[in-house]
């Protein structure tokens, strides 16, 4: 049986071409499917950015998690097939010893038969036998160390297998600090967006301050504006009608003692009256 050696090239394939580790195939497949579905305009880059970071983290965990069960299936084929292969041995010399136990009786009792004819002869045979029980133990001896032999690997395996799943418990940990701080970091950015955010608007704010093209009439700012700009028309109108009222005053007073009439030097006319009027009506928007 020829079991295939898992190394850390069965996971990721490095620089070679094509690209044939497990991560590298389930990546490639779900980026592929990502990229396609973006492209078709069905996500924003940024939930594109997010599913394939995602589809990153998630892939390599399966990946390392494949490759592992990978390895610990190779390493426990390997043992049962060492195992059988012991078995077979076993077996095998097992019946061999029966076998030759049946043949050796055979003998004996052909050997008793001519005890009186063959007995240096029988002689012979035993010292063989021993010599062949010696061999048999010899070989069950051997047989015995070849059994601690793959013992001791197995219990090497064993702890190849907990040592591996030590190292997954710590690949995992580190995915998950990997996350947070990916995490922490997309706080920050939220938080630097809303810091800009927020200086683009007292931007704008000091901006309105002192020009005016900036700031929509409606615009807290514009309405403001606004209300500074009718206060000081108000101002001019007033102080308009206030000096119109102060010259008609000084006129009537003169006129009623007889020292004032209506001149061109003194812009009192019909005309003169019509046109001023005019202007504090045009002022205070009556037309």
């Amino acid at each position: 049986m020829d079991n295939p050696q898992v190394t850390i090239n069965t996971l990721v394939s490095g620089d070679a071409d094509p690209k044939t580790g497990v991560f590298d195939i389930l990546y490639k497949s779900v980026a592929d499917r990502l990229s396609l579905e973006y492209e078709k305009g069905y996500m924003t880059s940024n939930e594109y950015t997010q599913l394939l970071l995602g589809a990153l983290q998630a892939v390599l965990t399966e990946s390392v998690q494949y490759t592992l069960s990978m390895n610990k299936a190779t390493q426990e084929a390997r043992l049962l097939e060492k195992q059988n292969t012991v078995e077979t041995l076993n077996i095998g010399l097992r019946h061999q010893q029966i076998q030759e136990a049946k043949h050796k009786v055979l003998l004996a009792e052909a050997q008793v038969k001519h005890q009186s004819a063959e007995t240096d002869y029988l002689v012979i045979q035993q010292d063989k036998l021993l010599k062949e029980i010696e061999a048999i133990t010899a070989q069950i001896t051997h047989q015995t160390k070849e059994t601690d032999i793959l013992d001791d690997q197995q219990r090497l395996l064993v702890r190849e297998y907990e040592t591996m799943l030590i190292q997954q418990d710590k690949l995992e940990k580190d995915i998950e600090a990997i996350q947070s701080q990916i995490a922490l970091s997309n706080q920050q950015i939220l938080k630097i967006q809303a810091d800009v955010s927020l200086s683009g608007q007292k931007l704008i704010t000091e901006r309105a301050n002192t020009d005016s093209t900036v700031g929509d009439v409606d615009s807290l700012i514009g309405k403001q504006r606004t209300l500074l700009q009718g206060q000081a028309d108000g101002f001019i109108r007033d102080a308009e009608q206030k000096a119109a009222k102060m010259i008609l005053d000084t006129f009537m007073v003169r006129a009623s003692q007889g020292d004032a009439l209506p001149t061109t030097e003194n812009n009192l006319m019909d005309s003169d009256v019509g046109a001023f009027v005019t202007k504090l009506a045009n002022g205070i928007g009556i037309s």
